[in-house]
């Protein structure tokens, strides 16, 4: 009876001991699973992203990088990363902007599409060492299971010195293309705005309408924020903000309209206009009415011009 008693017990303690082994591992699982490396995702052969350009800015605490899409894929979006050179684990600096490729509005990157110049800040970063390079990474995803994963097999880097960057200003009024449409007054006709005279204006006919175009061709180091600066009217200048909407990294195009039919005073007199980046049209960015008793002089148009914001 003895034996059978001790053979009982050693069959009670071996089934205690896989209960706790089995709950401890029910417990224990979920907090290793946690902390497991994220899924390796590799991107197909024919997608590939490079950096066009990178700098770091000391004045402000900011990198700016331009991506090209170079392969055969959307890319949905990337992982932006920055640290000193010798550093091998690198911050991400565009959490939360992850998908705005366009700069715009999260939408993936198409094939040959460039981003814009994007900026984030590295304030939290700061202060960076005064000698040395650093390292921008950039490391494209898509969308796996409806989640975004980065590719553990398309990171790019690229090292660039991080500077305190002189932001200038240089005003353009040589436009690479301009075009008249529309009927002008002969005698102050659309040859007045472009020769590149303040004191000279184009006008529409008599009842007519006309329109300006002005095309500018975007300097590489140019940065968001530039400025289109018109004179018009009774010696008016107007500077309007360039909107992200109409920033494009090799071309701006700006139209303007005059309308010098005799309609009522409600009516506009001049519309300003810049042409969107993603193709959709024209964004409306001033206009000026007739007012009582209608201003005609408001229709002279003098002469435009782009000034650049520059980082040097």
């Amino acid at each position: 009876m003895r034996a059978n008693k001790r053979g009982v017990s050693l069959m009670v303690g071996y089934a205690l001991l896989i209960v706790i082994a089995i709950g401890l591992a029910a417990i224990v699982y979920p907090f290793l699973k946690a902390r497991l490396p994220e899924e390796r995702v590799e991107c197909p052969a024919d997608l590939s992203i490079s950096i066009e350009e990178a700098s770091c800015n000391r004045a402000d605490w900011s990198v700016t990088v331009r991506m090209l899409n170079r392969g055969l894929f959307n890319i949905t979006g990337a992982y932006i990363r920055f640290a000193e050179a010798d550093r091998s684990v690198r911050p991400q600096i565009n959490v939360g902007r992850e998908l705005y490729l366009t700069g715009i509005n999260p939408r993936p990157l198409g094939p040959g599409q460039g981003t814009p110049n994007l900026t984030y800040s590295i304030g939290d970063l700061s202060p960076l060492p005064e000698d040395g390079n650093f390292v921008v990474e950039v490391q494209p995803a898509i969308f796996r299971k409806g989640v975004l994963v980065p590719c553990s097999n398309k990171i790019v880097t690229q090292t660039i010195p991080c500077i305190s960057e002189v932001i200038g200003w240089l005003g353009d009024d040589d436009e690479d293309e301009f075009g008249c449409d529309g009927s002008w007054d002969p005698m102050q006709d659309c040859s007045n705005v472009h020769d590149k005279q303040w004191d000279t204006y184009g006008t529409a006919s008599i009842e007519s309408l006309a329109t300006y175009y002005a095309n500018y061709t975007t300097p590489s180091n140019a940065l968001p924020g530039s400025n289109w600066t018109i004179k018009f009217g009774n010696d008016e200048f107007i500077s309007i903000n360039i909107p992200t909407t109409c920033w494009n990294i090799e071309k701006l195009q700006f139209r303007i309209d005059i309308d010098n039919t005799p309609l009522n005073p409600r009516d506009e007199l001049i519309r300003f206009s810049c042409s969107k980046n993603d193709g959709s049209g024209w964004e409306s960015l001033y206009t000026r009415t007739r007012g009582f008793p209608p201003d005609i002089s408001l229709t002279n148009l003098y002469e435009e011009k782009v000034w650049w914001k520059l980082r040097s």
